[in-house]
């Protein structure tokens, strides 16, 4: 077997996408699924997104008042964050 010649070079190869795509398969499900979770990665970066190119100065402000908080701090928003989003998708879910 050769080594790659980039950092990066065994991500480019065939191998590592069969790989991937033996995930997804060719049915419609693994499809969707996935079609499901790159929208939801868009929307995602859509989000974060707005806030830089709104007030481009006042996120700055904000992201040098985040590098002065602790990690603890830090973690303990991050775990807020994270219990949040499951229990709105929860919510999501029984509503369809």
């Amino acid at each position: 077997m050769t080594q790659p010649s980039t950092p990066l070079g065994f991500f480019m190869s065939e191998h590592y996408w069969n790989f991937c795509w033996s995930f997804v398969g060719t049915s419609r499900v693994g499809v969707a699924m996935w079609q499901l979770v790159l929208k939801a990665i868009a929307l995602v970066l859509i989000i974060e997104g707005v806030t830089p190119f709104l007030y481009p100065t006042k996120w700055r402000q904000l992201v040098q008042q985040l590098s002065m908080i602790d990690n603890n701090t830090l973690r303990l928003i991050g775990f807020a964050s994270m219990v949040l989003g499951v229990g709105l998708l929860y919510l999501i879910k029984d509503f369809t």
